[in-house]
């Protein structure tokens, strides 16, 4: 279960830009159940979750079925007693077999516990320092680790300076590991926090075109460093776009370099852009059709444009 934030963003989708809102979504199912269960009358989490530590604590996370543990994580408030954020902040560590979980429910669960955590009107002392941890640990598993980078993104215009600097850090460590697409997940958390005292657009600009190019990179980050690339008008990437287009690589590589010129093509892209509206694979025709519909889009506008400041100036002559 690879969880997508709210945006729908993950590495390794295609896309242009990297707006929206941060954090994951769940499927519908999972979510009905929930509301459903946590209208059941259970008891709150306060009154189960009190004492993290304890084995008492621990044996009731195994007793309880997943679903009901959901419903009452789901009745947790903005504003929990540091009792509960610790029982919270504790679970977060739990393997599969201290939750009695399942690693898909456990995935999951621990996803709506960073939520609340993150949501609270004062985010926990150390919290940062946690979520870093957590994705440094090879035990936690690349998906656990992912989230975490995913999260600490979605947060960091709330951190002070100090914690600012350090996810800033940590991002730009995360763009050089080789660890099923973390590498394009710190790409994304770095988008959506630029132009802050600590992320500048061209230094990220040039670390997604230095992870595009590396062809020892796992697939999905150089999909992602493609957009995250193009997103900030990387001239190198435009370049290294129109060779992968007409490369015998990955499709979705090639689907990717087609919607950066899209976006950031120029006339000389037209053709090469209508050869593959016509391709026999569907993913790359259907590519080709938006990036070509989206790059005529911009040469017109930039034609009108220019008309407007010809007349402008001829105007101001008379």
């Amino acid at each position: 279960m690879r969880m997508r934030n709210k945006a729908g963003l993950r590495s390794g989708d295609i896309r242009v830009g990297c707006e929206g809102s941060r954090y994951f979504v769940f499927s519908l199912c999972l979510l009905l159940t929930g509301i459903a269960l946590a209208q059941s009358g259970e008891k709150g989490l306060g009154e189960e979750f009190v004492y993290p530590a304890t084995l008492d604590a621990m044996g009731l996370v195994r007793t309880e079925s997943y679903f009901k543990r959901l419903a009452l994580l789901r009745k947790a408030s903005n504003n929990l007693s540091s009792d509960q954020i610790t029982a919270l902040r504790e679970f977060l560590c739990y393997s599969v077999d201290e939750a009695g979980l399942n690693n898909e429910c456990l995935h999951a669960f621990k996803n709506e516990i960073a939520n609340i955590l993150l949501n609270q009107k004062m985010l926990p002392d150390g919290i940062v320092g946690q979520f870093i941890e957590m994705a440094e640990e090879e035990r936690q598993g690349s998906v656990w680790r992912d989230y975490c980078v995913q999260h600490l993104g979605g947060v960091m215009s709330r951190l002070s300076d100090a914690d600012r600097e350090q996810c800033a850090e940590f991002f730009f460590k995360k763009t050089k590991v080789f660890d099923a697409g973390i590498a394009g997940t710190a790409l994304i958390a770095l988008s959506l926090n630029v132009d802050t005292q600590e992320i500048e657009k061209r230094s990220l600009a040039e670390r997604a075109y230095e992870v595009a190019i590396d062809e020892e990179m796992d697939m999905p980050s150089r999909i992602t460093a493609i957009q995250i690339a193009a997103s900030h008008r990387s001239e190198k990437i435009l370049s290294l776009a129109r060779q992968l287009v007409d490369s015998s690589g990955n499709i979705n590589l090639r689907a990717s370099s087609l919607a950066a010129l899209g976006s950031l093509g120029t006339d000389a892209d037209l053709l090469l852009l209508e050869k593959y509206v016509n391709s026999g694979r569907y993913r790359l025709r259907t590519a080709a059709c938006a990036a070509l519909k989206r790059l005529e889009t911009r040469l017109l506008m930039k034609k009108n444009n220019f008309n407007d400041t010809v007349s402008s100036a001829s105007g101001l002559r008379t």
